[in-house]
């Protein structure tokens, strides 16, 4: 039988991404879980744009972390900064 030609994956830049909001300094990606709970903002996988702003989150997120954990820090710091 004839096998189908696979289509190659593109992938966007993080830099196009960017391009959609400039007054955007993160971007982030929500994971769900697959439970009764899904993680609002996952640590693993965030792009920061170099910028005061960022600068000034990472500086206070890895402040806030408790050892090597960093997901609560992260919300925190995240909620206090569109808080203020």
């Amino acid at each position: 039988h004839k096998q189908e030609q696979q289509q190659p994956q593109t992938y966007a830049q993080l830099d196009d991404m960017f391009q959609l909001s400039p007054q955007a300094s993160l971007l982030g990606s929500q994971n769900p879980s697959g439970k009764d709970w899904n993680i609002l903002l996952n640590g693993g996988f965030l792009g920061l744009r170099n910028d005061e702003w960022i600068r000034d989150f990472s500086a206070l997120w890895w402040y806030c972390r408790c050892g090597v954990r960093d997901q609560n820090a992260l919300w925190l710091v995240l909620f206090a900064q569109w808080s203020a």
